[in-house]
């Protein structure tokens, strides 16, 4: 049990590293979405916190409030580990009010 928590965590960690990796080699946000759409269907990380973590944070900083909550939901179904990231939750509730402020500033 102890070895595969330990196995868990450094997959965890190289997926993190992967992601940071390519984040900073992508010329553009398109790029690093198809690298984040990639990883995913080639199930690398479908189910890593952090996969779905820095995909919403991409969108979020595009602009694209819609699409990170999606990739937020998507993270949810897949249960996306480790739980105790706690960053698709905060993120979460954080998008939800960037929203909900929106809607507020449009209707007065």
């Amino acid at each position: 049990m102890l070895f595969r928590r330990v196995q868990q965590h450094t997959l965890h960690a190289i997926i993190t590293v992967m992601l940071q990796s390519c984040i900073r080699r992508a010329r553009s946000p398109d790029d690093a979405r198809d690298t984040f759409k990639t990883l995913k269907n080639q199930h690398i990380g479908d189910a890593s916190a952090h996969l779905f973590y820095e995909w919403a944070c991409l969108e979020h900083a595009a602009g694209n409030v819609s699409k990170a909550l999606g990739v937020l939901a998507k993270g949810f179904r897949a249960e996306a580990q480790p739980a105790r990231c706690g960053g698709l939750c905060v993120l979460q509730a954080e998008l939800k009010l960037l929203v909900a402020a929106a809607l507020l500033h449009a209707c007065s």
